[in-house]
């Protein structure tokens, strides 16, 4: 059976992404695996995995935005950024949830965001967190990140806090502790992180790693925010055999859109003159 489509699954604590779509690829028997965005192991959460022909569609799921929960401690700092790392500063502080929230503005909307030095960010071929562990200062430049949402949740202890997240693909979740933890006038260090959200993806529908089978596949173009273009039968044909198929059949539509034929998922097409050009193909070996 060909295995095509998207599984939700609840990464846990300890294991790394890649491990993950490895052991989702062999419960499925699935040689073609990947995933919508890297979680490192001490993270846990949402984790979607394209499997076959679905790995395909990855350009075209247009909403990558990520949701995230997680704990930020201050006073504290390490090298990596995160609880995991060796401890390199300590500052005597007592921060509150009202000097929080009056900083968030800053660090909300789009921002220049520089990576951590431990990240997979790649240096001259290599990544960023190989150059740091031997030793080197690995020269890394800000990148454009959108922050649509952070909110101060809770206090949880002294220095020690639950923080609710909306943010870009591409986003680190362990420099906004960084950066936050600068405009307070300390330091902080990420203790913990769960996604809960990627796009219109919700942790409540993933299931965990060892209960992983073909029941939880979705469909991978329902993960496609795009118009649905149908097409009648006749025209498997032109589809099967690369024939020109005239944009009056589709009308006039601006921009990408999904494409069936006969009830079956071909992929996005779009307008180029007067015919229908597939630009990502499902259908084909």
């Amino acid at each position: 059976m060909s295995i095509n489509g998207v599984v939700l699954v609840n990464k846990p604590t300890g294991m790394s992404s890649n491990s993950l779509v490895k052991r989702v690829g062999h419960a499925l028997g699935c040689k073609k695996v990947g995933h919508l965005g890297t979680l490192d192991p001490m993270g846990c959460g949402l984790l979607p995995v394209l499997c076959g022909k679905a790995t395909r569609l990855f350009d075209t799921i247009s909403d990558k935005t990520k949701t995230y929960r997680a704990v930020f401690k201050f006073g504290i700092e390490t090298d990596t950024l995160d609880s995991e790392g060796k401890i390199t500063n300590k500052i005597d502080c007592d921060i509150k949830k009202e000097e929080i929230e009056k900083v968030l503005d800053a660090l909300t909307g789009e921002i220049d965001q520089m990576p951590p030095q431990f990240s997979a960010k790649k240096v001259n071929g290599k990544k960023a967190y190989d150059l740091a562990r031997s030793g080197e200062v690995v020269e890394l430049k800000p990148k454009k990140v959108k922050i649509s949402k952070l909110e101060c949740v809770k206090q949880i202890c002294k220095n020690t806090f639950l923080f609710e997240i909306v943010c870009s693909e591409g986003t680190y979740v362990r420099s906004i502790c960084r950066d936050l933890s600068k405009l307070l006038s300390t330091c902080g260090v990420m203790c913990a992180i769960c996604r809960t959200r990627c796009g219109a993806m919700q942790i409540k529908n993933a299931t965990i790693i060892d209960e992983v089978d073909c029941s939880n596949l979705i469909e991978a173009h329902e993960l496609i925010d795009l118009k649905q273009v149908a097409l009648s039968a006749k025209f498997k044909e032109h589809l099967l055999n690369g024939k020109i198929i005239p944009s009056y059949v589709v009308g006039k539509i601006d921009g990408d859109f999904k494409l069936f034929c006969d009830n079956e998922f071909w992929g996005v097409a779009r307008i180029e003159g007067d015919k229908v050009k597939i630009v990502r193909n499902f259908y084909g070996g």
